[in-house]
């Protein structure tokens, strides 16, 4: 998972398989996510994936979510 912010608020997302080749998340075909209403300090939501295996190991995840009511 990667994520790129622009301005502050918007948001792009990619996931890849292999770490090469990335595939575009898309909010409602929206390019960009505005996460204006998010607070930047203090409560803002904070995202996190974790796996436990060997350090070499790489880590799968067969679905995601995210949901955050405006």
């Amino acid at each position: 998972l990667k994520m790129e912010a622009r301005d502050g608020r918007y948001l792009k997302f990619w996931w890849s398989a292999n770490g090469t080749d990335w595939q575009p998340l898309q909010p409602a075909g929206n390019p960009d996510f505005d996460a204006q209403f998010v607070p930047q300090w203090g409560v803002a939501p904070r995202l996190g994936l974790s796996r436990s295996n060997a350090a070499t190991d790489k880590g799968v995840f067969s679905d995601f979510g995210i949901s955050y009511p405006k």
